[in-house]
């Protein structure tokens, strides 16, 4: 165990030795597969491992990226007195909460309310980055001085039950995380119907438990008897009418023992309509297989200079599925990176597989890279447009870009260019700003999709005709078929002496 000194500074900003690897530890955050945070032994791991288990139940599952983006304890940062030099911080959905933007741009409303409610909770113990006056919603650090006893106080109430972090279970506890609710398998990706493959065990003996006290049929899933006694008791406590499950459906009935009227209404609940597709990676859990549900699907080629390594699966797939009609198109992205290959790349991989396939779509994507990217890269991306273009024609070749967060990475984009925006945490169809030539919603990155697992969807109210319009695929020719027979018979003769005898 030790000490260090770091660009001439022996204690961090919030007041705790700069340490050495041998101060840290690496807890296992309770709730999550493998989350283990590099953090300061003692009260500091305690309470920073419970801040993150929290934040796992009642905000967003931290252990869904791949492969993290969550952080701790920094032997070196650009900041010289960081406190993730003390092992006193931890960093959760490093993705979606970049630093330097605001936590309102990507964080819905109730979900900062929620945090705010964890800080109160932990009693003046954490301090919460988006308070700084450079924002920095992922971050959370200790917020008393290394020795103050108010740390190892409130560190062992975590550890004798406080929070439900440490202690025994909650049995009551609503099965799901923050935000998730019980409902359709045709939802967003926090819609759990018990349907799913990777529904976990514990979810669906939940519903059952639920289903059981409400006096229906426990079936641990989401189903018509299930959306009646929601919507009942819904009807009798004055709530908005769906026929889901959210957690205040859960505590009226298990923790406060109120009862549905089965005799009541059924509203039908709300149905995500339009087009849903997957876009998909190296990272997801396997390539593509014909457990996939949509008919239209989108993957990486590469990024920059790599090759995404589930390509070649993909596209083979992909343009198998196109020819035998159960895909209407598929989309080849590349993420773009300033002075690499990008759509240079995409061109000589698609072409190695024996591409373009007349129904293959191209995409631009221009994100931040967790803020490696900077500045305004319009320039070289539209020219990978203009080449693209040239390559598959001007409809053929769309974008992906965030107005919100990436704003600056993309000032300026080819006219006629169209957008598929993300925005998570919203309805969808429903980004936050629809900027000129958006078409489609990227709404989560933890959506439910076979045979997958978990990974980004995208929905877009068009229907798969006028997307094919607006791309310029229109429907697939049929196939020729043979010559027509001749009619007359010099004719006939004609062809019976040169085609089957040969002459």
């Amino acid at each position: 165990m030790g000490f260090r000194s770091y660009k001439g500074n022996t204690v961090s900003e919030n007041g705790w030795r700069i340490c050495d690897t041998g101060e840290i530890v690496k807890p296992l955050v309770p709730g999550t597969d493998n989350v283990r945070p590099e953090v300061r032994r003692g009260a500091a791991a305690t309470i920073l491992i419970a801040w993150a288990a929290v934040w796992h139940r009642r905000i967003w599952r931290i252990d869904s990226y791949r492969p993290r983006d969550y952080w701790g304890f920094s032997w070196d940062n650009d900041i010289a007195n960081s406190n993730h030099l003390s092992g006193t911080a931890v960093d959760l959905n490093a993705t979606r909460l970049p630093w330097k933007v605001r936590a309102s741009v990507n964080m819905p409303a109730d979900k900062i309310a929620a945090v705010r409610q964890m800080l109160t909770e932990f009693e003046g113990t954490v301090f919460w980055g988006e308070d700084w006056a450079t924002k920095d919603p992922m971050h959370t650090q200790i917020n008393l001085p290394e020795g103050d006893t108010r740390l190892d106080a409130f560190a062992t109430r975590l550890e004798n039950g406080y929070l439900w972090v440490y202690g025994p279970p909650d049995p009551d506890a609503f099965p799901l995380p923050a935000g998730y609710y019980y409902g359709p398998l045709d939802g967003p990706a926090e819609s759990i119907s018990g349907l799913f493959p990777t529904d976990p065990q514990s979810w669906k003996d939940g519903l059952r438990r639920w289903q059981k006290t409400c006096g229906i049929p426990e079936t641990g899933i989401w189903d018509t008897d299930t959306a009646r006694a929601a919507t009942a008791l819904q009807i009798s406590n004055g709530w908005p009418v769906t026929g889901y499950v959210f957690e205040g459906e859960w505590n009226v009935v298990i923790r406060h023992g109120q009862r549905p009227d089965l005799g009541g209404p059924v509203t039908p609940p709300p149905v995500v309509r339009g087009k849903t597709w997957a876009d998909v990676s190296q990272y997801q859990i396997t390539p593509v297989t014909d457990a996939y549900p949509y008919d239209i699907f989108c993957f990486r080629s590469n990024s920059g200079n790599l090759r995404d390594t589930k390509f070649a699966a993909n596209h083979d797939w992909a343009v198998r599925a196109c020819d035998d009609g159960r895909l209407r198109f598929f989309i080849v992205y590349w993420f773009f990176r300033p002075g690499q290959a990008n759509i240079d790349l995409l061109m000589q991989m698609v072409t190695e597989q024996g591409g373009p396939h007349p129904r293959m779509v191209v995409m631009a994507d221009v994100e931040d890279a967790a803020g490696a990217i900077t500045g305004d890269q319009s320039a070289e991306v539209n020219d990978e447009i203009r080449r693209a273009r040239e390559w598959l024609g001007e409809r053929r070749v769309i974008g992906y870009w965030n107005p919100v967060s990436n704003a600056d990475l993309w000032r300026t984009r080819p006219p006629g260019l169209r957008l598929v925006t993300p925005s998570y945490g919203r309805e969808p169809g429903s980004p936050k700003i629809k900027p000129d030539g958006y078409f489609a919603h990227q709404y989560t990155d933890n959506g439910p999709c076979p045979p997958f697992g978990r990974c980004d969807l995208n929905y877009t109210h068009l229907s798969t005709d006028e997307l094919e319009a607006m791309l310029g695929l229109g429907h697939s020719p049929p196939p020729p078929g043979p010559e027509p027979f001749p009619v007359d018979d010099a004719a006939l003769w004609d062809y019976i002496a040169g085609e089957v005898l040969g002459r």
